[in-house]
């Protein structure tokens, strides 16, 4: 009888690349996040409670790469929409 084996998920997988990037082990990322130990070791998805959880941990992550792929793996740049309009004098120091 042949299983039917499922990849692991896209998502999984960033998040095992971050971590390595980052040298977090495994361990380290079910303590601090709380996150069932083996969650990052089972080939199916994971879930939106354990994803917010990484991305509320460890917010230097950019978003849309751990979703899509695209850009860069950390945030190295402050997004315009955090910039309050009255940091104007910010430029002139």
């Amino acid at each position: 009888m042949q299983q039917n084996k499922r990849d692991f998920s896209v998502i999984k997988r960033r998040i095992l690349q971050y971590l390595e990037l980052k040298g977090i082990t495994k361990y380290a990322f079910y303590r601090d996040t709380g996150t069932t130990n083996g969650v990052l070791s089972q080939p199916n998805g994971i879930s939106e409670e354990n994803l917010l959880r990484f991305l509320s941990y460890y917010n230097d992550v950019n978003p849309i790469w751990l979703l899509t792929g695209e850009g860069e793996i950390l945030l190295t740049k402050t997004p315009k929409f955090l910039i309050k309009s009255n940091d104007k004098n910010f430029d002139k120091e």
